[in-house]
């Protein structure tokens, strides 16, 4: 009982982990897009670090082409 209790928790968690991450990727690619700070979204237009949080414009750029 206890290998197809493990077995189908690992198949099903690896079912829904992407599930669970996809909102956060496309909120990071649209903010991207958009000229805003990935992690707080705050118009970025024209800075070179976010005013709000801190990040860097490049760094922000960065994560959201990795991610």
């Amino acid at each position: 009982v206890w290998p197809g209790l493990i077995g189908n928790t690992l198949v099903f968690a690896a079912a829904l982990f992407p599930l669970l991450l996809l909102p956060g990727v496309i909120i990071r690619v649209r903010r991207a897009r958009n000229c805003r700070c990935i992690a707080c979204g705050y118009d970025l237009a024209g800075l070179e670090r976010c005013p709000e949080c801190g990040v860097e414009v490049g760094r922000a750029a960065a994560g959201a082409s990795a991610g």
